[in-house]
């Protein structure tokens, strides 16, 4: 053979194992018309320890001879003997026909994976025929999910919220997504569903956990999920959580202010710790009796909380309110002593008396000293030695007096004219009760008594006379034609009397001389 035969004869088959595509076989010899048609992946980027699949289509072609019996399809590390799966005898395809076969696969690391799909084949003959494909698959880490945290400073035995972001990157939305979250601390509820998080878009999860001890805790969050391409993948992650010692330090305070007449007290507990204030109950209580009760929400470490306690009937000494409450797993009490609500009480006032003789008048005020309101207030000056009520008021009615309020009052007795005191009878009604109490107010000289010449004339008599009634009819009164009774004058200084008639006189004789120069 010459040389250029030779090579005529190699280009020719160079051409020919040019066209015959991806589906090389080395079997030397005549063989059916088999080939490779398709290798897919999913999920098409499988994350490490993940299964994938990878499913292989033989096809035999419509101008093969006869039919072949499929014996093995596996798949191995490019250039190794390394395998990933296998499947075995797998059937028969007849010309025309096709078969795919599936094989489950999983890679431990992320990367680059080099890949090369096997078949073997068996004809009718019984000859066995050998076929690849390269594929190449790309192992990443999952990136649909990603876990984020975030806690307040916790203190050993208290519950601590921790909140858990999930947050989507994918182009696709997750579905089905479930999270779980555990660790050193007990978690309240640790499961939790949602249906499913859109592209670019986040959930956050709220959680309670409690540390039984101080110092570094973990914990861990694990969320499942199903991708778009139905696939389903767990991402974890964990997260270090610097635990600190409990601390246990409240205040309890009380505001006796009221409205509306309410005995009602404001108690508020202050959280000055660290740690949560839990189960909080205030018992008010006074002479070692339980007087009021009352539940209060929880208090977290900086805030406070109050409630209202209303104290049962009527308490007139000092109460002690007493929270008591669970801090770091343990009970604990706080308390503080203020005064109770103050019944009220009728007092009397600024009383001014005015003497006339025998006859006296008490002036002043009905004072309600009390926090409560008090009704059907009732005065009277009460019998006693020298000292009896008097018309025309002997007895005054103030009716109803509010808590810190007062009314005035007037009343009128007579007294002999040695009386230093005056007993003054009060009753009223408070909280439902009546009360009566008696009040002994002063009288004496120089203390409300009307001046000499004021008292005088209220008897009738003129200032330093100490005979009968003054000239001029009974009682001082003016008589026909007569002077000025001392029942008036006696109360009017002479001196000022003389001015006023002195300008009046000399008013009218200028007038008169008006008239005759100006006729």
């Amino acid at each position: 053979m010459n040389r250029s035969r030779l090579a005529s004869i190699v280009v020719a088959a160079a051409i020919l194992l040019a066209t015959t595509g991806a589906a090389v076989t080395t079997v030397a010899a005549a063989q059916p018309d088999v080939q490779i048609s398709s290798v897919s992946v999913t999920p098409s980027e499988p994350a490490p320890g993940e299964t994938a699949t990878i499913e292989t289509t033989v096809s035999n072609l419509q101008g093969s001879d006869g039919a072949v019996d499929i014996t093995d399809v596996y798949v191995r590390k490019s250039g190794t003997t390394d395998e990933y799966g296998r499947a075995e005898n797998v059937g028969s395809v007849s010309p025309g026909g096709s078969v795919t076969v599936p094989l489950s696969v999983s890679f431990d690391e992320a990367g680059d994976q080099r890949l090369t799909v096997h078949v073997v084949v068996r004809d009718e003959d019984g000859d066995y025929h050998a076929y690849e494909y390269p594929l190449y698959v790309s192992v990443d880490d999952p990136d649909e999910a990603a876990l984020s945290f975030s806690t307040s400073e916790p203190a050993a035995g208290s519950a601590t919220p921790v909140n858990v972001t999930v947050a989507n990157s994918h182009s696709e939305a997750i579905t089905g997504v479930q999270l779980a979250l555990d660790g050193d601390g007990s978690v309240a509820n640790p499961e939790r569903v949602t249906g499913s998080i859109a592209s670019g878009s986040e959930q956050t999860f709220h959680y309670d956990a409690t540390f039984g001890e101080a110092g570094t805790q973990s914990l861990t969050g694990e969320v499942t999920y199903t991708t778009a391409e139905g696939v389903t993948r767990t991402v974890s992650k964990s997260v270090s959580v610097a635990v600190d010692e409990a601390v246990v330090d409240a205040a309890l305070s009380v505001d006796r202010s009221t409205a509306d007449g309410s005995s009602a007290t404001t108690v508020e507990l202050a959280n000055f710790g660290n740690a949560d204030l839990t189960d909080v109950e205030v018992a008010a209580s006074a002479g070692g009796e339980v007087v009021g009760r009352e539940l209060m929400a929880a208090v977290d470490p900086g805030a406070t909380s109050s409630v209202s306690v209303d104290i049962s009937g009527s308490v007139d000494e000092p109460v002690t309110y007493t929270a008591s409450y669970t801090a770091a797993g343990t009970t604990h009490t706080t308390s503080v002593t203020g005064q109770s609500s103050v019944s009220g009480e009728i007092r009397l006032t600024g009383v001014e008396a005015t003497r006339s003789g025998t006859s006296v008048t008490l002036q002043g005020d009905a004072a309600n000293v009390g926090s409560t309101d008090t009704e059907s207030v009732l005065l009277s000056v009460a019998d006693a030695d020298g000292a009896s009520s008097a018309s025309p008021s002997g007895e005054y009615f103030v009716g109803a007096v509010d808590a810190s309020e007062f009314a005035t009052f007037e009343l009128t007795a007579d007294a002999a004219a040695d009386a230093s005191s005056l007993p003054v009878n009060i009753t009223y009604l408070v909280d439902g009760e009546r009360v009566t109490k008696t009040q002994v107010v002063d009288v004496a000289s120089g203390n409300g008594t009307a001046p000499a010449g004021q008292a005088a004339a209220a008897s009738g008599q003129a200032p330093g006379d100490s005979g009968g009634p003054a000239a001029g009819g009974p009682g001082g009164q003016q008589g026909p034609g007569g002077m000025l009774s001392t029942g008036l004058l006696g109360s009017l200084p002479l001196t000022e009397i003389g001015i006023v008639l002195a300008l009046v006189v000399v008013g009218a004789i200028g007038f008169a001389v008006h008239r005759w120069r100006n006729p």
